[in-house]
């Protein structure tokens, strides 16, 4: 959707759906509040092209923003990619315009992160089903924790700072020592399904 679209459109109770740059301004007004907690923001496989245009856009133009953010994560991988191709081009340079001043210092860089999914916790997932997957995404993004090679690949070509990996029990088991040398090469998270009753913490 368009932001035009999404302004227009109203949830059940009547109320408009926010826009991001809406969610961060609050966000900043309320950071004492909440000791300087930051959001996670998931970009989803369907955002339209010119997504990461827009978000460039708005940080430059209102860069305080940008410390309401911890993470941004997709599992459409280059979504991720091309987001911190933009945000380091723009960025980490000497400087760059915000209204009418010019900041000489490279801003504060929020965690990207690259969503993936656990085919063996897709039990539903036919070939067929996958095809449609890779797709609508534009990558395949089906990873277990014990394909620490893989990862590192997938990490190295996209320059993520991390996985979030859906929890599956062989984290605890089997794929622990995967995980664990996993953990120390990159920032890793773990994404659960309450249908799947999956745990709230593996701690």
């Amino acid at each position: 959707l368009t932001s035009e679209q999404i302004l227009s459109s109203r949830l059940i109770v009547g109320y408009k759906p926010c826009l991001l740059e809406d969610v961060l301004s609050v966000a900043k007004k309320r950071s004492s509040e909440f000791n300087q907690k930051k959001l996670i923001v998931e970009i989803k496989s369907t955002a339209s092209p010119d997504l990461v245009d827009k978000l460039i856009q708005m940080f430059k133009e209102r860069p305080s923003l940008l410390n309401c953010v911890g993470v941004f994560m997709s599992f459409k991988h280059s979504i991720v990619r091309d987001l911190i191709a933009r945000f380091d081009a723009t960025f980490a340079t000497k400087e760059f315009a915000s209204g009418s001043l010019k900041r000489k210092k490279s801003m504060y860089r929020p965690k990207f992160m690259l969503l993936c999914r656990d085919m063996s916790r897709c039990p539903e997932m036919t070939e067929s089903k996958l095809k449609d997957v890779v797709k609508r995404e534009g990558c395949h993004n089906f990873y277990s924790s014990a394909q620490t090679a893989e990862l590192r690949a997938l990490l190295k070509r996209t320059k993520a700072d991390g996985v979030y990996l859906q929890y599956s029990p062989k984290m605890l088991d089997r794929d622990l020592p995967s995980l664990m040398k996993l953990c120390k090469t990159c920032v890793v998270g773990c994404w659960g399904s309450s249908s799947r009753k999956d745990p709230d913490s593996c701690v």
